[in-house]
């Protein structure tokens, strides 16, 4: 299901780098999926969505260089 999902968000988006987070404790179900989109980790961020947890950010910086209000 996870890969059709990210086959279908590159479809409709047209690029295989767009911005994603996966919570730490379960990225070993998504390495097989990061290494063959060449996804590069970005920054990692604890306490993001979850308290406790941390979130592990691919291709680009979360707030992409924009001020949130």
């Amino acid at each position: 299901m996870v890969k059709e999902l990210i086959n279908e968000a590159i479809n409709l988006l047209k690029v295989t780098d767009s911005l994603i987070t996966i919570p730490k404790s379960v990225i070993y179900k998504y390495e097989s999926i990061i290494k063959k989109l060449n996804w590069k980790l970005i920054e990692s961020i604890d306490n993001y969505y979850v308290e406790g947890s941390t979130e592990l950010v691919y291709n680009r910086n979360i707030d992409g260089g924009r001020t949130w209000i």
